[in-house]
């Protein structure tokens, strides 16, 4: 599978919480890494921990949604732009963010998932 057509799949079934076909787009070796400055920091593995990660993501808001905007491939990667909306849970406050989440393709799965917030200030604040 292409890597466009796989990363595409991939937020479909997450959004839709399609566990099985979530898990037959990663790796074996699948991780996603977020940055030490979040709240949710750390190396996630597997599906289980895709799904530890989710869980602390929208235990961090009192409203999260997270909507893929814009697609664009490369040979072995994708870069996907996401719309991050919600309201926090420490101020009560609405929010909007982006995020660009760079997905490394390995033999037609995602091996490896890097987040990029665009305001990581606001994610601890609000």
């Amino acid at each position: 599978m292409d890597p466009l057509t796989c990363a595409q799949r991939f937020y479909a079934a997450a959004l839709a919480t399609d566990w099985e076909t979530v898990a037959s787009l990663l790796h074996p070796d699948f991780t996603v890494v977020e940055s030490s400055g979040l709240p949710f920091a750390g190396t996630y593995q597997g599906l289980e921990g895709l799904q530890t990660l989710g869980a602390k993501v929208y235990r961090h808001f009192k409203r999260f949604s997270a909507t893929p905007v814009e697609f664009t491939a490369g040979e072995n990667s994708v870069a996907v732009l996401i719309k991050a909306e919600g309201i926090g849970r420490q101020t009560g406050e609405a929010f909007e963010t982006q995020i660009c989440e760079w997905l490394h393709i390995e033999a037609g799965q995602i091996l490896r998932i890097t987040p990029f917030y665009f305001d990581e200030k606001l994610i601890n604040t609000v």
